[in-house]
Order: structure tokens, then C-alpha cells, then sequence
């Protein structure tokens, strides 16, 4: 009897884009497709239990919109309905932060890009998952769903396209969507770890003495995450690194 084939997906959600952030990040989580069909009626059902139609992280943490007019307790409870659902659905995380300044500053002091700050956060997450992956010795390609608009969509496109031409198995690569965040709601649970990713990594390089945020000391509770963080100190190493992989593979670096 054959190996049963397993359906992955991976939701990427991006934030920091706005020029006054100093790291942009993107962010997100991997499950079989199965956990993710389940997820979207255990998601439905919350959302609907609050009268919300979909969850926006930034409009709640600013209460705004649907979410001014709950009280401190409500949102407590809202949010940990809907990070336990993630805990109970995904098998891992990933996240992947760069310090817009340093990249600028590498790109002209190398003479290199690896194309916009959201482009590389992403390649970076498909790096993650792929090293995640072959820890786990799980074989299977996964599907890449990232949202709909996203600035450096082009460019994920470019490189997915390169890596699936020279072996789709290895880097574990079915196919790449850009989807509305409504009508996934998948995306809508990556936007909460895409929102937290920037802030812990302005706590990580010492900007923010604040200790952990509760949300996402709750989620990383239950969920691995694999993570990066890009700036003065690892983009040279990575820089370095992708030189030496274009090399590799003919391509100029």
C-alpha cells in the first residue's frame, strides 16, 4: 500500500508595510487541509457568536470599528477563542522580520536585492517552512496562500518560479495563491501573528523594553514558531548565503 499523500497549506499574512514602521514583517502558519476545513467553521462560529463577519487585529487592538464598544473582559475572551482555535489547528508557525533601514542600507553598500522588504520576509517564510519540513522529514509540497494586493507580489512570484523549476520537491512547492483575506479566513488567523511579529521584533533588538505581549505568549504556548529576524547584524551572513545558492545554480549573485 502507498503513503497516504498529505494536502498542505500555508496562509501568509503580511504587516509593518506602512512607511513609519521601522521592520515589516510577514507571517503565518502551515496545516493539512483537513485541520484548515475544520478551523473555518470553528472560526465562523466565533466570529458570529460576537456578530463580526471577519477579524481585523489592527481594528481590534485600536478598537475600532466593530470591536470599540467591548469591554477589556471581551476582548480578553475574544481573542483567546480564536488563538486556542489556531493551537488546535496548525502544526507550526512562521515569521520572518527585517529591519527596513539595514536592508536598504545592504542593498546599495552590495549592489544586490532580493527585491521589496515584503518579498523577502516572504521567501524567507518559505525558507522556514522548508527547514521545518525536512526536520520533521515530512515530504509533502505545500500550497502558498498569501493575500490579495500585497506590494511585491511579482517578485514572490519570480523567485517561487525559479525554486519550482529546479526541483518543486525539495523546496516543497505545489502552488502560490494571493487570496482575499474575507473570503479566507485562514488569512485572518496569519494577520494575528503578522501583527505581533514587528513588535516582538522591536523588543528583540532592544527598542521596546516591554516583555512579551500576553496574545502572543498565549499562541506561542501552543504553536511552534519558526522565526527570522533580519538586520545589520544577519543580512550579511545572508546575503552571503544566497550569492553562494545563485552560484550554485548558474545564476548570477
Amino acid at each position: 500500500m502507498g503513503r497516504h499523500v498529505l494536502m498542505l497549506a500555508a496562509y501568509l499574512d503580511e504587516s509593518g508595510t506602512h512607511v513609519e514602521s521601522p521592520v515589516l514583517a510577514v507571517a503565518g502558519f502551515l496545516a493539512p487541509q483537513g485541520h484548515w476545513l475544520e478551523y473555518e467553521s470553528k472560526w465562523s462560529g466565533v466570529l458570529e457568536k460576537w456578530g463580526l463577519s471577519t477579524f481585523h487585529m489592527v481594528e481590534y487592538e485600536n478598537r475600532q470599528g466593530p470591536y470599540a464598544q467591548f469591554s477589556n473582559e471581551q476582548r480578553k475572551e475574544l481573542l483567546a477563542s480564536l488563538i486556542d482555535i489556531i493551537r488546535a489547528t496548525v502544526w507550526v508557525g512562521v515569521a520572518a522580520a527585517v529591519v527596513k533601514k539595514d536592508y536598504d542600507a545592504i542593498c546599495q553598500a552590495e549592489r544586490i536585492t532580493f527585491g521589496s522588504p515584503y518579498s523577502l520576509c516572504a521567501n524567507e517564510c518559505i525558507r522556514l517552512l522548508k527547514r521545518w519540513m525536512d526536520a520533521q522529514r515530512v515530504p509533502e509540497r505545500i500550497t502558498f496562500m498569501f493575500e490579495l494586493g500585497a506590494q511585491g507580489a511579482a517578485d514572490i512570484h519570480g523567485a517561487f518560479g525559479a525554486a519550482h523549476a529546479i526541483d518543486p520537491d525539495r523546496y516543497h512547492l505545489q502552488g502560490l495563491h494571493f487570496v482575499s483575506k474575507s473570503q479566507y479566513s485562514q488569512l485572518q488567523a496569519a494577520d494575528i501573528l503578522a501583527y505581533e511579529t514587528p513588535k516582538q521584533a522591536i523588543r528583540t533588538l532592544g527598542l521596546d523594553p516591554r516583555e512579551l505581549r500576553k496574545s502572543l505568549d498565549r499562541l506561542l504556548r501552543g504553536v511552534p514558531v519558526e522565526n527570522s529576524l533580519l538586520d545589520a547584524h544577519s543580512l550579511p551572513d545572508y546575503v552571503a548565503k544566497s550569492r553562494e545558492w545563485l552560484r550554485g545554480h548558474g545564476q548570477e549573485g
